[in-house]
């Protein structure tokens, strides 16, 4: 991470201070309810070292990545249903095909949702039962539009 015009930087700040806030909040709720966190978490702070930027002057979050806790169910949070609009996830298991699509269609929102598995065939049944503005198939966030090159 580190300053948005960088090159080597692949990833910057979120767009404000308050949707930083919105983030910590989030991420911290959830965490507080007893979700583990894997990776990330916490809001950075000191330098960057790639270009020494200082993350305290900006509105930078690390990738986050967040699961079950040992007595905490990460679908009982509010992360769970809200979109965090920031570098958050959350890795939530399923034991068949039916599970996964009734977890990837439980948001309010469904605005996108990425489908990976090595089976074609599944991939076009499962993306055709999602119910999401876009799903994208084997890539995240692709636009596949010419117009957009």
């Amino acid at each position: 991470m580190g300053k948005p015009g960088n090159v080597e930087c692949s990833m910057g700040p979120l767009i404000s201070e308050s949707q930083l806030n919105s983030v910590v909040n989030l991420v911290d709720e959830a965490v507080s309810q007893g979700a583990a966190v894997l990776c990330g978490g916490v809001r950075l702070t000191g330098k960057s070292a790639i270009d020494d930027q200082d993350f305290d002057a900006g509105y930078y979050y690390p990738p986050t990545v967040l699961r079950d806790g040992l007595h905490a169910k990460i679908l009982d949070t509010r992360l769970w249903r809200e979109e965090a609009f920031g570098p958050v996830i959350v890795v939530v298991g399923f034991d068949n095909e039916d599970e996964a699509i009734q977890l990837s269609n439980d948001s309010e929102f469904g605005l996108g949702a990425a489908l990976w598995t090595t089976d074609l065939s599944q991939a076009f049944r499962v993306s055709q039962r999602i119910e999401a503005g876009i799903v994208w198939g084997e890539r995240h966030c692709e636009l596949l539009d010419p117009a957009l090159d």
